[in-house]
């Protein structure tokens, strides 16, 4: 009689377990449909030094499929004598960040700031950071990095 319960129960067990096998491609089909633009272009600032940076992100429509672009746009602005940039670090899931240099002022002026980047609708999520540096050609002095968003890509 035990013997008889094992094989019941396992054979319980493989029919969960192809029933699952069964069910994993339609949450693969679904995974792009499941994710929505934000309705309106969000925020986003940061500031260091004499340098403040500011703009709004959106999903911008691409002539692909289940494709669109999230653009950031906005301006650097510098009150002081030094050069800054504006850079953006993009961590695709639990990926090391990649950063993007998105705009540049030397002196007192405002530049513009634009970076934009492709998603697919099907991967995971993506966390955006932006942050201002002294200089225009690396990280070495920079504020902290500001959390923008989780941007589903």
């Amino acid at each position: 009689m035990p013997h008889f319960r094992h094989r019941r129960r396992a054979r319980a067990s493989r029919g969960v377990l192809v029933a699952g096998f069964l069910a994993c491609p339609a949450l693969f089909l679904t995974q792009g449909t499941a994710t929505a633009a934000p309705a309106a272009a969000q925020p986003w600032s940061t500031a260091y030094g004499t340098a403040t940076t500011a703009g709004t992100w959106d999903y911008a429509a691409t002539a692909e499929p289940d494709r669109w672009d999230v653009v950031f746009d906005g301006r650097l602005t510098n009150t002081g004598g030094e050069c800054y940039s504006t850079w953006f670090a993009v961590i695709y899931d639990m990926s090391p960040p990649v950063y993007t240099k998105a705009g540049t002022q030397c002196g007192t002026g405002t530049a513009p700031v634009r970076h934009s980047f492709p998603s697919y609708g099907w991967t995971f999520t993506t966390n955006v950071y932006v942050t201002v540096c002294e200089g225009t050609t690396n990280r070495a002095d920079c504020g902290p990095l500001q959390w923008i968003s989780t941007v589903w890509t």
